[in-house]
């Protein structure tokens, strides 16, 4: 089934309640745009955390769940989710995140360090969405707070952008 990962972890590092002003296809349709184009852009790690090292990149890979698997977010990937979405919003939305990590020189060489793997899961009623948030392994370079704040910033900015310029997503932090 898409969008379900059916082993998410039973460990969750992060939890945060987002109050919903618009649709949850709406919002579901912002998620999948959003992690699309972050799986095809460089961010400075000081764009998403305070880092220790200032010559670092990440690279996101999202990849969209699919009962025991999950497919890398492409085009044809986001083509599908977005179909289903338009037929029925989904209850769920669980992604695999991988964050790579890169410390880059003067020259712009650029050198791989260990990567994080987030998985995350959004659950979804008519007035609310939770985000929970499980670190599977790696260094944490970015932590789950900061991720949640990087995540939801995109998504917010994907909602005025494209659905709804009067969206502001209110969250709560649980854990």
């Amino acid at each position: 089934m898409l969008g379900i990962y059916k082993n998410f972890p039973m460990v969750v590092h992060g939890v945060v309640r987002v109050a919903l002003k618009t649709s949850p296809k709406n919002i579901q349709q912002a998620i999948a745009a959003t992690f699309f184009r972050m799986n095809q852009k460089h961010y400075r790690l000081e764009e998403i955390a305070n880092p220790s090292n200032q010559h670092c990149e990440v690279d996101f890979e999202f990849g969209i769940g699919e009962e025991a698997t999950f497919s890398f977010l492409d085009e044809g990937a986001l083509s599908m989710l977005k179909a289903a979405i338009t037929k029925k919003p989904l209850d769920f939305l669980d992604f695999l995140g991988v964050l790579q990590y890169h410390l880059f020189d003067e020259l712009r060489r650029r050198a791989a360090l260990k990567s994080d793997y987030y998985f995350l899961r959004f659950a979804f009623s008519w007035s609310s969405m939770e985000l929970l948030i499980s670190h599977e392994r790696g260094p944490r370079r970015v932590h789950v707070e900061d991720l949640i704040d990087f995540l939801l910033k995109h998504v917010t900015s994907e909602l005025i952008d494209h659905h709804d310029d009067s969206i502001k997503l209110k969250s709560e932090r649980i854990t």
